[in-house]
């Protein structure tokens, strides 16, 4: 019989266990709960800047981890008739005493969405769906991200349809120590098509990666709550309290470097009878600032459009005259280099607490601003620099390349230098000449420019206009090597 006794006593502590288990599941359930909805407070916004609503969310054991629904999803919850989308599960597991991973995450798919008054209602569908990622709730952020989704389909009920075939995201997050992260981040969307009674808008793909180095994830949450304020009483017209303001002001270095580029391949829009009345083959972008956490820093930007045709609009014969001027490639470039970091995000947050109900007073602060820049960057010896731009269509072709540099001991605070190549000098004349009625003094300036170009032919022996143009140190303009007077340019 001892071993009844034995078998009893061990059922008896197994059965406690149990017990306990479940105690201390249903508080760390309850603790996972609080830490979510402090973290929705932020990632979601707050009061009139909640991006992001939900009626109410539910954290219950499930298996090995807990799952988590949120019910009675909304966008801009504040909006007048906000759609509601349904409901969001995913599953929850700690990781360690900030970090959770987030599994399964499941948006809302079959479900019909009252869209705002008058526009009906539409039908969300999600073919398939994956999602997982690291969660912080110090930081209330995701450091790692890996989502899938295909096959996402929005039906109304007037007339309107989109498609998406394929929608990917990635984020890795490198812990550097003392709250630092590197960053790395890929995104694409494939085969995206719009259809409504106005016509079908169609792209191939969006692609998308970014990097960041020396990013203090601590103090970019400081930056969102503090610029959420900013943004508040912006909205409210009210004063921004100097507290923030001082606040974001200190916040000058709370990443190092950072850069992204994008690509848009395969736009075209087609009118309702099924003519393509615009296409480009490609859209790229590419930015980046580094050193924003050093004295002098560098901006990159770079906008390039390739491709560009709109073949329905060439064929009218009232836009003949204006089709020869689309442009079937057009790009720009500038770099900012020495640029003094802490001085423009000054600046940039001056700016942006000035009283936005007070034209006067934001005038006001524009003016000081521009000045305390434009000091800055000569004191800094600031260059900005034009990279390949262009502009190529049918009958005029421009390319452009340049630099002004910031210098204090230059007449005009800065010494430049311009290159410029033209084609269709003399067509722009023509259509000046003819849109004034022959009025001379619309093309003066044009005949003046005209005077100081060096012209010679391109390869296709249309006339090829260039244009040297410098600024020195004595405040002297030459254009080809000829003295030019920016004061004496006829009045057009």
């Amino acid at each position: 019989m001892r071993w009844i006794r034995y078998a009893a006593v061990l059922s008896l502590l197994v059965l406690l266990a149990n017990c306990g288990d479940g105690k201390d599941r249903a508080a760390e359930a309850e603790k996972i709960k609080q830490d979510l909805i402090a973290g929705f407070d932020i990632m979601f916004g707050k009061e009139k800047l909640k991006m992001v609503g939900y009626e109410k969310l539910e954290v219950v054991p499930d298996g090995d981890s807990y799952k988590a629904t949120l019910t009675g999803i909304k966008f801009m919850p504040n909006a007048a008739n906000a759609p509601k989308l349904g409901d969001v599960t995913f599953n929850v597991e700690p990781k360690d005493e900030d970090k959770y991973q987030i599994s399964n995450l499941m948006l809302p798919s079959g479900v019909d969405i009252a869209l705002v008054e008058g526009e009906g209602k539409a039908k969300l569908e999600i073919g398939s769906q994956q999602f997982s990622g690291l969660w912080s709730k110090s930081l209330a952020a995701f450091l790692d991200v890996d989502a899938a989704y295909k096959n996402i389909q929005v039906t109304g009920d007037q007339g309107f349809k989109l498609v998406v075939a394929e929608a990917a995201a990635k984020q890795n997050s490198t812990d550097k120590g003392n709250g630092v992260y590197d960053q790395t981040s890929s995104y694409s969307i494939k085969d995206i098509k719009v259809e409504s009674p106005d016509g079908t808008f169609s792209l191939a793909g969006i692609t998308g990666s970014s990097q960041a180095t020396g990013v203090n994830l601590a103090e970019v949450r400081k930056f969102s709550d503090h610029f959420n304020a900013l943004v508040a009483a912006s909205m409210e017209n009210k004063p921004v309290e100097q507290a923030t303001v001082d606040a974001l002001k200190q916040l000058k270095a709370f990443f190092q470097d950072s850069s992204g580029k994008a690509e848009i391949t395969g736009i075209s829009f087609k009118d309702p009878a099924g003519q393509e009345a615009f296409k480009m083959d490609k859209v790229t972008i590419d930015a980046g600032w580094f050193g924003f956490n050093q004295p002098k820093g560098k901006f990159d930007m770079a906008l390039r459009f390739d491709g560009i045709s709109a073949p329905s609009a060439a064929a009218m014969p009232e836009a003949a005259m204006f089709g020869q001027f689309i442009p079937s490639k057009f790009g720009i470039g500038i770099t900012l280099e020495d640029m003094p970091s802490a001085d423009l995000w000054n600046a940039f947050v001056t700016v942006m607490s000035a009283p936005q109900n007070d034209p006067a007073g934001m005038e006001q602060a524009m003016q000081s601003v521009g000045m305390q820049i434009i000091q800055a960057a000569q004191q800094s010896g600031s260059t900005i620099k034009l990279n390949g731009w262009e502009y190529d269509s049918q009958s005029v072709k421009l390319k452009m390349g340049g630099s002004v540099k910031a210098d204090t001991n230059a007449m005009m605070g800065a010494i430049a230098s311009l290159n410029l190549e033209l084609v269709g000098l003399d067509t722009l004349m023509g259509i000046a000449q003819m849109f004034s009625g022959g009025d001379p003094s619309t093309t003066a300036p044009l005949e003046m420019l005209k005077t100081f170009s060096n012209r010679t032919t391109d390869s296709s022996g249309q006339p090829l206009d260039s244009f040297a143009v410098e600024l020195v140190n004595s405040g002297e303009v030459t254009i080809n090597g000829k003295p030019f007077d920016p004061f004496a340019m006829p009045p057009q």
